[in-house]
């Protein structure tokens, strides 16, 4: 029950001039923090991050309270109109597991678990400092669905992706980022 951060939200979003909200929140309960903004009068737009990301978001939340949702990821996997490596990814997933992913975790899984075996290979040891400085120093490394630029105080640096919803509910991808000269 979000009813004291849908007062709150509402409280703080009257009169302001630019309101939005950022909503950190792990589905489901993202979608139901949404969905309870929404029936309470909130209109702004709501900005997560990956963490919002499950097919069922918008049946969570009700298609009708969607509009104006939106999240950043590393990749754009869960719509109908996703690039061809992400197909092939969910295909791949839904072919070992039964199901399609369930969120954004196996794939950010995909691509960590390749930039630390290109770190392995670099390296040339099994040595934990010296695949972490294989690792750290990794520049433009294409993995799949996604690039890492670079990495910046041990977190990567890489292509990010705007998603947001149709009226209908169905995900888009609004924005695809890359960094300059890439």
């Amino acid at each position: 029950d979000f009813s004291a951060v849908v007062t709150k939200a509402k409280e703080a979003l009257a009169g302001a001039q630019a309101p939005a909200i950022y909503a950190p929140v792990f589905f489901p309960d993202a979608a139901v923090l949404v969905k309870q903004l929404r029936e309470g009068g909130v209109t702004a737009p709501i900005v997560g991050n990956s963490a919002f990301s499950s097919r069922d978001f918008a049946e969570t939340a009700g298609p009708e309270n969607t509009k104006d949702v939106y999240y950043a990821a590393g990749t754009y996997y869960e719509g109908t109109d996703v690039p061809a490596d992400a197909k092939e990814f969910t295909d791949a997933y839904s072919a070992k597991f039964g199901e399609f992913p369930p969120n954004s975790n196996p794939a950010e899984s995909w691509w960590a678990m390749w930039a630390l075996f290109d770190a392995l290979r670099e390296a040339g040891t099994t040595n934990g400092d010296a695949v972490a400085a294989a690792l750290l120093a990794q520049k433009d490394l294409q993995v799949p669905l996604k690039k890492i630029f670079t990495w910046e105080d041990q977190h990567i640096v890489g292509s990010t992706v705007i998603i947001g919803f149709t009226e209908t509910g169905d995900f888009r991808l609004v924005e695809s980022y890359e960094a300059e000269g890439a």
